[in-house]
């Protein structure tokens, strides 16, 4: 029986399975949550000896087995333990800005207001589907060539809650307008919570080739 050939177990393969699971787990919530996890990240390479230590006092009672160590994979644990360290290191920095009511409150100060300049060349129709507060105005240019439209976004200052989605909203004016250059119709489909007031000034040679479903402010 002494003779008997032993079951070879590779120590570390358990420690990294482990691991694995508590490096995905501890960056999937920063990714989706604003949970500050930077510390329990820095926490988790000593975790690795205390597994790995209890995973080989396991096997060494076990005569039936030898052990050889998966160095591998145990390199390949604090590679990606390093990686996900500057990834929390990341996160937690943007997290502080993102999150912080002072400084979101001064972004939200600073986003007064966007304007975008669209151009048609002979006439536009304006039409408020989504009956938000939208304000426009005619200006008369006698030497206007074409019909020049200025958007211009109002963000609502006290809605604080919106700053990520303000920040990660991109084109505004793709998202609230229905635009179609063809049949010169521009149609306000939605408008965010956060945004207070949508001025738009038309200015062209004539009134006539500006239509709109509420009221034209000259």
């Amino acid at each position: 029986m002494e003779n008997e050939k032993k079951k070879s177990i590779r120590v570390g393969s358990f420690t990294f399975g482990i691991m694995m699971i508590l490096i995905g787990v501890n960056i999937f919530l920063q990714t989706i949550t604003s949970l500050d996890l930077f510390r329990f990240t820095l926490s988790l390479w000593p975790i690795v000896f205390i597994v790995l230590g209890i995973e080989t006092l396991y096997y060494t009672y076990k005569k039936e087995v030898e052990i050889k160590y998966d160095i591998l994979g145990i390199i390949t644990i604090f590679i990606v333990l390093f990686l996900g360290i500057i990834f929390s290191s990341i996160n937690y920095g943007v997290n502080k800005i993102l999150y912080n009511k002072e400084i979101s409150s001064d972004i939200v100060y600073y986003l007064t207001d966007t304007d975008y300049s669209i151009n048609f060349i002979d006439k536009v129709n304006i039409n408020n589907i989504a009956q938000g507060n939208v304000t426009v105005k005619y200006i008369e240019d006698k030497e206007a060539d074409y019909v020049s439209v200025r958007v211009i976004f109002k963000y609502d200052e006290s809605y604080k809650g919106s700053i990520i989605r303000i920040l990660k909203e991109g084109d505004l004016l793709k998202n609230v307008f229905d635009i179609n250059y063809d049949s010169k119709k521009m149609n306000i489909s939605s408008i965010p919570d956060y945004i207070k007031n949508i001025d738009i000034i038309v200015t062209t040679n004539d009134k006539s080739k500006l239509e709109y479903n509420g009221t034209i402010m000259e």
